[in-house]
């Protein structure tokens, strides 16, 4: 099986030569694969780094997002077999081997993390096993995403392999940055009943951020990115979104008549936020590292989708205002 790389990188000095090393490791016939790497206008040393490698450079001017430097990847690629993989990510040597063996359309593969190192890196693969319980391993039967289990196993581009006509048909219209990219192409994907396998052994080592500021400003991304697919009307947890606005309206409007209500609330966030953890916690360490970040990365995440539903929550706020004030001028 002949097969095109494709990594797309934006501003990544430190880690896409990792990446590109790992994918010239492979234990694979050299002449049976191609890597691409396009470079999504990166303003640091990106490009110099990759240049010192024997790869095929696709240097875009501008940044144009993740969305357009895949599609521009596929469409220069040689050969009909894709496999996209995020230059945060390092592949294991035997990846390719293991690919072509399988008579597929599209895999999405498994991400493993080293949670030893980066505290961060622990708290955010404690979240996504509790959500994901068995499917966020590298233990688990191969198994096929369908729309009944879309939405409760991890799922991405990040570690994808895909048959060229499929990806490039499957492409959104859209071409925004802040839209959830890769969920897009795999619903599209499960739109032409095509089947998506998730397997255990298509396996990457993904490199958590080391900066907090990084961190947060990912997780602001994703906030928007989340709203984009899963908060559109009819979108798997919309009519809960819309609760959750009609219960912040209730808790506004009655902290308004009655401000001792405010401080029950506030009271009973504390109370939540200390005794969240044993949920998530598996480890008596990982009680520190959660109460840490809960926090933070919660309330940036929350950021990331007021700003994507801007006007919903300026509405809200607005409408609970003023029924709260007029309500405590009648009975004041």
């Amino acid at each position: 099986m002949n097969i095109s790389i494709i990594v797309p990188v934006y501003n990544e000095e430190k880690l896409i030569g990792e990446c590109i090393q790992s994918l010239l490791d492979q234990e694979y016939p050299k002449e049976n694969y191609e890597i691409i790497v396009v470079n999504d206008g990166s303003t640091d040393n990106t490009k110099n780094i990759v240049e010192k490698f024997p790869v095929r450079l696709v240097d875009l001017k501008e940044n144009q997002g993740r969305l357009v430097a895949r599609e521009i990847g596929a469409k220069c690629a040689k050969y009909e077999n894709l496999f996209f993989i995020d230059s945060r990510c390092s592949a294991l040597p035997n990846i390719l081997n293991i690919l072509s063996k399988l008579q597929e359309n599209a895999i999405v593969g498994n991400v493993s993390m080293d949670t030893r190192k980066n505290p961060k890196a622990r708290f955010f693969y404690l979240l996504r096993k509790k959500y994901y319980g068995r499917y966020f391993d590298d233990k688990f039967e191969p198994i096929y995403i369908d729309k009944k289990n879309f939405d409760n196993i991890p799922k991405g581009t990040g570690v994808f392999f895909c048959k060229k006509d499929l990806f490039l048909s499957v492409q959104p219209k859209e071409k925004r940055k802040d839209m959830s990219d890769d969920i897009w192409i795999l619903s599209n994907i499960l739109k032409k009943k095509k089947k998506i396998l998730k397997h255990p052994d298509i396996l990457i080592q993904y490199q958590e951020r080391e900066k907090l500021y990084e961190s947060v400003q990912h997780i602001y991304n994703r906030g928007k990115k989340f709203s984009d697919f899963y908060l559109r009307k009819r979108g798997t947890y919309y009519n809960k979104f819309l609760c959750l606005n009609a219960l912040l309206a209730i808790f506004i409007i009655l902290s308004i008549i009655y401000w001792p209500i405010f401080i029950i609330g506030i009271i009973a966030v504390f109370v939540i936020y200390f005794i969240l953890p044993f949920f998530f916690m598996k480890e008596n360490s990982d009680y520190l590292v959660l109460i840490k970040y809960q926090g933070l990365f919660g309330l940036v995440f929350f950021v990331g989708v007021i700003v994507a539903k801007k006007y919903i929550y300026t509405s809200l706020i607005i409408f609970s205002l003023i029924i709260g004030i007029s309500l405590f001028l009648i009975f004041s």
